[in-house]
């Protein structure tokens, strides 16, 4: 088909196409087109060996049948009168809607539900917290542990699966992405937060046969029986959780604007019953009777919310809370900032109570950018690294842990170098000792090394 070479450079040195052979057209139109492609593919056919070609590659009169089809239309556009109209070609994911869950022991009415949220690369450190959990448990209670995810592959469930399921542990995934796709506009994301903060907005929808749940972050180790806690009678409560030492630290004085942020745009009447989001027991039957899921979603993203779900979970829970010791959630001491600096800012009876906890946790959490499996010598990293070793993904975890120790060793060395030669030169002179300007100083640069 000389005549059509023109249009065949045309539409190969273009940069647009016609794919996936999708079209409409009047059947003697169709005859004509297909009469014509079928003779250059037997052409082509005659011509080629296939014998050497792998399963896709054997698919190549497929793929040049796309391309031809390009060629053809665009023939037709520069010599007929026919008309052409396009569409839209739009891709589909995740079209179909997992089905919901029903409870694993729904005759045991002492069965311990467990909720956390995870991405596959974050597998190999919510094993360690399965491995945890796991050595924990009353062998007489049934644990139904439930993993929301997005993305986690079926190799991936396989291994923590085959690791944590006994006769009386059960646990299952629970895929999140048709349930977020509408709600994930507009959410905040910021640092080292990720889209899976936000899964346990949903619990109440995805779970419509429990009326409460333990809901732990993965970035976390047990060391008592999660039972204990989800025990707790909370009935007339939204939720369960541990007040915040950490944010009332930040509410005193440690971080500026923080008051009126939490004053004046939260609107948290009590500051120091904000609570600690990675570790809550939700009463979902309460939670159904006062808000939706769309209502939750829908203030989510109508504002860039400092701490994300934290602060959606605490303003809609205020004057709701059960407050449980803070044993049950001890953040780390992130870079010993977080102790000396924040906490020590805290209220005398916080800050007692978080010191106890510290020393007697129940879970750690490993709160902030830093964590052991990226920092070796942080706090409360032995615990992480006792169950990781018990764990099907220790080596993983173990070469990811050097890397990042090479990498930040050397950054460090380039950052420190630079910050002493800015300090001496130029700090010291623009901002001198026990001055305001000082002061405000020092936070900027604690607020930088934290980003470092």
């Amino acid at each position: 088909y000389p005549h059509m070479v023109k249009a065949m450079n045309s539409y190969l040195d273009g940069t647009s196409g016609y794919f996936c052979n999708m079209f409409i057209m009047k059947k003697p139109i169709f005859d004509a087109y297909c009469e014509w492609l079928f003779s250059i593919l037997e052409e082509h056919e005659k011509r080629r060996d296939y014998s050497s070609y792998d399963p896709t590659t054997y698919r190549v009169s497929g793929y040049l049948a796309e391309r031809l089809f390009g060629i053809y239309i665009l023939f037709l556009q520069e010599t007929s009168s026919y008309s052409f109209h396009e569409l839209q070609r739009p891709f589909f994911g995740s079209v179909s809607k997992q089905k919901l869950l029903e409870p694993r022991f729904p005759n045991d009415e002492k069965a311990v539900s467990v909720v956390f949220s995870s991405d596959d690369f974050y597998v190999p450190y919510l094993s360690a917290l399965l491995e945890s959990v796991k050595c924990h448990a009353d062998p007489k209670r049934n644990y139904d542990l439930i993993v929301m995810h997005d993305g986690i592959t079926p190799r991936n469930q396989r291994i923590l699966k085959d690791q944590i399921e006994d006769t009386n542990l059960s646990l299952r995934f629970f895929d999140t992405k048709y349930y977020m796709h509408d709600r994930s506009d507009g959410l905040a994301l910021r640092g080292h937060f990720k889209i899976e903060t936000y899964f346990r907005l949903l619990l109440q929808d995805v779970l419509p046969e429990w009326d409460k749940v333990l809901y732990l972050d993965s970035d976390m180790i047990v060391l008592r029986d999660v039972a204990e806690l989800f025990d707790e009678d909370i009935e007339g409560y939204l939720l369960a959780a541990t007040r915040d030492a950490d944010t009332a630290g930040l509410y005193n004085g440690w971080e500026p604007g923080k008051k009126q942020y939490m004053d004046e745009v939260l609107k948290i009447k009590e500051p120091y019953g904000y609570f600690q989001a990675g570790t809550i027991l939700f009463n979902l039957k309460e939670f159904r009777a006062s808000y939706s899921v769309d209502e939750l979603f829908e203030f989510a993203s109508s504002y860039s919310w400092e701490l994300l779900d934290q602060d959606v979970l605490n303003y809609f829970a205020q004057g709701r809370v059960k407050y449980v010791p803070m044993c049950w959630n001890v953040m780390m001491d992130w870079r010993g900032i977080r102790i000396k600096e924040i906490i020590g800012r805290a209220p005398h009876d916080m800050y007692g109570e978080y010191m106890k906890a510290h020393n007697d946790p129940a879970v750690c959490h490993y709160a902030g950018p830093d964590k052991p499996w990226n920092v070796f010598d942080s706090d409360l990293a032995e615990h992480f690294w006792r169950y990781s070793r018990l764990s099907p993904y220790y080596e993983i975890v173990l070469d990811r842990a050097l890397r990042s120790e090479k990498k930040r060793s050397l950054l460090w060395r380039i950052k420190d170098a630079i910050w002493r030669k800015l300090y001496y030169s130029v700090y010291e002179k623009m901002f001198p000792a026990h001055t305001k300007a000082r002061e405000k100083m020092g936070y900027r640069y604690r607020k930088l090394r934290g980003r470092w």
